[in-house]
């Protein structure tokens, strides 16, 4: 039997859920063809349905070094970094996909989110404006895109460099001029990022910023309580949370939190 039909087989017993005979299928064709990259990307899809990341990861690894030109294993390996929160990695796995198929918007769209959540703005804005020559009508780029152009515009300006922060905000406006889609949720970002960064002022000013732009955002609540929590302000982060519950009643997190101030007073 040729790999084609092994293959064929190997992806049937993954979609049938039988993975410990899919893993076998796979391992035995790669002995017999060595050099095939197809089997070593299934022992990863294999073990990726296991719950094995590590071992995946590595096969997929191993696939690319057998075939850099196949896109599959590239792919594989960017989500395993992203679903890993390595998003350094998820965008520059993303970046080898788009180069040998650059009309996959999927993955442009990835890039920019996995730059986006590793707080590199300039660098997601560059992989969204890419993507927009592809997908000019694309919801969500629409909505991120200017999310990280204001979040450049306000950093520019607490560096000191208020003629690029104009024109990052020009920037944001020229790509959806409706600012209640966006700066909420520019705010909400630089909220979480300052708090990181224990800027905890910064914070609390960025989520208040989103709560005035919306009364009713719970999320808002919820940040502004972890930020008072790692000032050890407890009592503010308490009536913070109580607000996000108020307001959503069905806020796990915020019930959570609650949950470990009342087991730590």
């Amino acid at each position: 039997d040729g790999p084609a039909q092994k293959l064929t087989i190997i992806r049937q017993r993954i979609s049938e859920g039988k993975f410990a005979d899919a893993l076998r299928l796979a391992e035995e064709g790669n002995q017999k063809f060595p050099t095939h990259h197809g089997f070593v990307q299934l022992i990863g899809e294999t073990h990726l349905s296991l719950g094995n990341v590590e071992e995946a990861k590595a096969s997929f690894q191993r696939a690319i070094k057998l075939n850099a030109r196949e896109k599959a294993p590239h792919l594989s390996l960017a989500n395993i970094y992203f679903n890993l929160g390595k998003y350094v990695y998820a965008a520059l796995s993303f970046s080898d996909v788009i180069y040998l198929d650059p009309e996959d918007v999927e993955s442009r769209y990835m890039q920019g989110l996995s730059y986006f959540k590793a707080n590199e703005w300039g660098r997601a804005a560059a992989s969204w404006e890419d993507l927009l020559h592809y997908r000019p009508d694309h919801g969500l780029v629409r909505v991120l895109l200017p999310q990280t152009y204001y979040i450049l515009a306000i950093e520019y300006n607490r560096l000191g460099n208020p003629t690029m922060g104009r024109q990052s905000f020009k920037n944001a406006l020229s790509i959806n001029s409706d600012t209640g889609l966006w700066l909420p949720g520019s705010m909400a970002t630089l909220g979480k990022y300052y708090r990181g960064k224990r800027m905890y002022r910064e914070s609390l000013a960025a989520y208040q910023e989103v709560l005035e732009l919306n009364p009713n955002d719970a999320d808002a609540y919820l940040g502004m309580g972890i930020t008072y929590w790692n000032m050890d302000e407890r009592q503010m982060a308490r009536s913070s949370w109580e607000k996000s519950m108020a307001v959503q009643p069905d806020n796990n997190e915020s019930r959570g939190w609650l949950i470990l101030f009342r087991q730590e007073s």
